[in-house]
């Protein structure tokens, strides 16, 4: 088996309300947004409830990989400063990068980072389809892939059963 040259954390996916913020997990509700281990039903979800908000610490008591951010303030720099830091992270022996998503755009620019860093070994990625937002967003910019088609509307149905 060939090991994963890095792992990546892309969870979340602002345009569904869910947001990652200085490595703390949030979603919204209605018209409020709460970190997760605050929200009204993962905080006691009789499963899997969510006791930790801040990512990091949450899968350190899943895993002894080392956990490293490139937060929303590392986001919004020059791409070239974003790589830098990520090449750093990995370097440094971090297993796991996790990225802040705030905002649409930083989807765009993990995607654009993941897609110029992945090579011949596979990756690991950790994710809602965070993960897979972002790849969209940036092949769909890149001419990769295409578009998908808008969906036609429809009438309402009246019919009856």
């Amino acid at each position: 088996m060939i090991e994963p040259t890095f792992g990546v954390i892309v969870q979340g996916v602002p345009v569904i309300g869910r947001y990652v913020v200085f490595g703390n997990h949030f979603t919204t509700v209605g018209q409020k947004t709460y970190r997760l281990d605050r929200h009204p039903m993962m905080s006691k979800h009789p499963i899997t409830p969510m006791d930790e908000g801040d990512l990091r610490l949450h899968f350190a008591k899943q895993t002894q990989k080392k956990v490293e951010l490139i937060d929303v303030l590392e986001l919004n720099k020059p791409f070239d400063s974003i790589v830098d830091r990520f090449d750093r992270y990995v370097a440094e022996g971090n297993d796991i990068i996790l990225f802040d998503t705030l905002e649409e755009k930083h989807l765009l620019t993990i995607g654009r980072l993941i897609h110029q860093k992945t090579g011949p070994r596979p990756i690991y990625a950790i994710g809602s389809s965070g993960f897979e937002y972002a790849m969209a967003r940036y092949w769909q910019s890149a001419g990769i892939v295409p578009k998908p088609d808008p969906i036609p509307s429809q009438e309402p149905w009246t019919g009856s059963w």
